[in-house]
């Protein structure tokens, strides 16, 4: 689902620390744990999350990006630090294109 782009603007991430900061927020409160235990370079699956919870996470992030994500982004990039990484190279790639 794709929105307005004023939209997207204002809940879209402004760098990749709080884009880091949100995943984890996101899944600290799916594992039951405090946000600081959610590391950024242990696989999510060590938090007990499951593949259906990769595809709602995924759903999530396209939500609030506004970027067209496969279903299967986060076991593609199974820690926070390697999702951010490829987000944010989606999102530069978006912004260089749509100059």
């Amino acid at each position: 689902m794709t929105m307005p782009e004023s939209v997207q603007d204002t809940r879209r991430p402004r760098s990749a620390d709080a884009l880091r900061q949100w995943i984890a927020a996101h899944v600290a409160g799916q594992a039951r744990l405090p946000e600081t235990e959610i590391l950024p370079d242990t696989p999510l699956a060590d938090y007990g999350l499951d593949s259906l919870y990769a595809v709602t996470l995924a759903a999530d992030l396209e939500d609030r990006l506004g970027l067209p994500l496969e279903d299967t982004v986060v076991l593609q990039h199974p820690t926070i630090g390697e999702l951010v990484d490829f987000l944010c190279d989606e999102l530069e790639k978006e912004r260089t294109e749509g100059v």
